[in-house]
């Protein structure tokens, strides 16, 4: 009998999780076609292929990540009043600034720099595709 119900609650479940998905993927496919007939729209108001238009919303949105993750960046440099990365790293190394939190932040910015660059190379390689 504990096995019948059991059984029982597990087909429901599985039940209930497939028209979850089922209505979760309709949603989204709605969403999808939303979505694209609101850049289109804009594509024709501004006179731009729609294509171009995502291109620059694109740029746009990596400008806006990559000036954040700067700002991040510089915010680290001043509070050890270093200009780069290396000189943090030797500032460390003399025992200038101590070592915890500096080993942390000179981790942070050697991962924002790697960050800051793949997006210069995103951002360069979608405007020479406009």
């Amino acid at each position: 009998m504990l096995i019948q119900i059991f059984s029982i609650q597990v087909q429901t479940s599985l039940q209930e999780r497939t028209t979850i998905l089922g209505k979760f993927n309709k949603v989204r496919r709605l969403v999808g076609v939303v979505i694209t007939e609101i850049i289109e729209k804009i594509a024709i108001k501004e006179g731009v292929e729609k294509e171009k238009l995502m291109t620059l919303s694109l740029i746009a949105y990596l400008n806006e990540k990559k000036k954040k993750y700067m700002e991040e960046r510089l915010e680290i440099l001043k509070r050890h009043n270093v200009k780069s990365a290396k000189e943090l790293e030797e500032k460390i190394r003399r025992g200038e600034v101590n070592e915890h939190p500096a080993w942390e932040d000179l981790i942070t910015l050697e991962n924002l720099e790697e960050l800051i660059n793949e997006i210069s190379d995103d951002i360069r390689n979608l405007q020479k595709a406009l």
